[in-house]
């Protein structure tokens, strides 16, 4: 079995790789042509808007690497069908579940790929690639809320205006309220960098409300200590479906902690969880379907099949994503739902293949 195991993994591995390089060619190209409008802004040349998209790249292979695997495996498995391989493997006493489970082996091993690309790969280069776009065209990177970022640390709440690339900011205003919800102080900076576990803050004015009325003074710089650091908002510049799961996992804690909505990145988290399985899931829908058609199926017809299921599956997780965010559903069930679904029908398929 181990030599079965090498050949029908090396054909499904080799024709995943191929539909994942045209696919991320279409991709790249697409993106390229998007980045030339902004070509010649600040300092933003070819080679920058060429290193953006190559950055890019491990993201994107990510988000259609479910997608490549079933095309991938249905035009190698298709290739074997029809040129009577497996015909012949199965005539020389090899059941479909012996054959199944080689296919899984490789499905495991590509799931394992997949975990790795999402969780190491893609959020190190999706964050360099933001960070040097962004640097190239001088600009701020802010989140989309009103142009400013609003974040909550127990009684304190913060108003940053800009965050820059390198991760200091600027325009910064610090509310801080006591336990009755009376405003005690308020802090605004102009500039702020992080050093040593804590935010230097520069050009301060603080106002003081007491029962005397506000007092204000100035300072030159001070410390500060805030849960919030470079780490957490290098995450709500970049979108949340690009990070990792361990760092979607501590910024749900920090939301969660300060009382705040974590919905969205509650989603993203599981989705992460989510990808390397509906990986498995596309390489074991594929299966049936070969087997069921054999050779009378043509290699146009199962390039068909498998782009239409891929797409179908995509889409269907997207749209029931983001109607579970409107609706409130637990993240665990829009982000898990589809490739459940997929799963039960990948296995009812395979019991009518003899």
């Amino acid at each position: 079995m181990k030599i079965l195991d090498l050949y029908i993994g090396k054909a499904i591995i080799l024709n995943i790789a191929i539909v994942l390089m045209v696919l991320l060619s279409l991709f790249g190209l697409i993106g390229f042509m998007r980045e030339l409008e902004d070509i010649g802004k600040g300092s933003y040349e070819v080679q920058h808007a060429g290193l953006f998209i190559a950055l890019s790249l491990p993201g994107i292979a990510y988000m259609l690497f479910p997608m490549a695997t079933l095309l991938g495996s249905v035009i190698g498995l298709g290739a074997m069908a029809n040129n009577s391989e497996l015909t012949v493997i199965r005539a020389s006493g090899v059941s479909i579940k012996q054959i199944l489970f080689s296919a899984l082996k490789v499905g495991l091993l590509l799931m394992v790929f997949a975990a790795i690309i999402g969780e190491f790969i893609a959020p190190m280069a999706e964050r360099y690639a933001m960070n040097m776009r962004s640097g190239a065209l001088g600009e701020r990177i802010t989140t989309k809320h009103t142009n400013n970022f609003w974040a909550k640390d127990d009684q304190t709440f913060i108003k940053i205006n800009n965050v820059f690339p390198d991760g200091d900011l600027s325009g910064i205003y610090i509310y801080k309220f006591n336990q009755q919800q009376k405003l005690q102080t308020t802090t605004q900076a102009k500039s702020a960098s992080y050093t040593n576990q804590e935010w230097l803050l520069k050009d301060i004015k603080v106002s003081s409300f007491t029962e005397h009325g506000i007092v204000v003074h100035k300072k030159a710089q001070t410390e500060w200590q805030s849960l919030l650091n470079p780490e957490l908002l290098s995450i709500v510049t970049v979108n949340p479906d690009k990070l990792s799961a361990m760092g979607l996992y501590h910024y749900v804690n920090y939301l969660e902690k300060n009382e705040l909505d974590a919905g969205r990145y509650q989603l993203a988290l599981w989705k992460k969880i989510a990808a390397p399985l509906n990986t498995g899931v596309m390489l074991l829908l594929s299966i049936p379907f070969i087997f069921a058609s054999l050779r009378t199926v043509s290699v146009g017809q199962r390039i068909l099949f498998g782009s239409l299921v891929g797409l179908g599956f995509h889409l269907f997780g997207q749209i029931f994503s983001y109607t579970g965010l409107i609706y409130n559903y637990p993240p665990a069930l829009s982000a898990l739902l589809p490739t459940i679904l997929f799963f039960i029908l990948a296995m009812m398929l395979m019991k009518r293949t003899r």
